[in-house]
């Protein structure tokens, strides 16, 4: 099979096994840095204002403590799509080398694995290709 550059992956979770658990451990982390800073937070103001101040501020810091969440909510998924992304640069040629050498082996015709220049696997298929130089001498 030649590629021509023409087939493009248009999906971004490629691999979703894989990318998933990167992602999974990216919101995990998030998360918990999130609900650290609203507990600190919350108890840093309580601790500094006195009991009547807080008690007649008490929703505006709430209001306060929901729009952090929110604006983080924000960049947490602005950063999940950035990764989902970026993964797909990675675990995205792994399907087709391992189609490409599948059916190499299958049918025994020998040829070059390609795959785009932008994908941070490329070194490893300029290996897997130089392999097939030396099998068909």
């Amino acid at each position: 099979m030649i590629w021509d550059g023409k087939e493009r992956r248009r999906r971004i979770l490629v691999e979703r096994k894989v990318q998933l658990q990167y992602l999974t451990l990216i919101f995990a982390s998030y998360l918990t840095v999130l609900i650290l800073i609203e507990i600190q937070l919350y108890s840093f103001l309580k601790s500094i204002l006195p009991k009547i101040q807080f008690a007649t501020d008490h929703s505006y810091i709430l209001g306060l403590g929901i729009t952090i969440m929110v604006e983080m909510l924000v960049v947490v998924c602005i950063v999940g799509f950035a990764i989902a992304v970026h993964s797909q640069r990675i675990v995205g040629p792994i399907p087709r080398i391992t189609r490409e050498i599948d059916s190499m082996l299958k049918t025994g015709n020998y040829h070059h694995v390609q795959i785009r220049k932008k994908d941070y696997i490329f070194g490893l298929t300029e290996k897997i290709n130089g392999l097939v130089d030396k099998v068909q001498k």
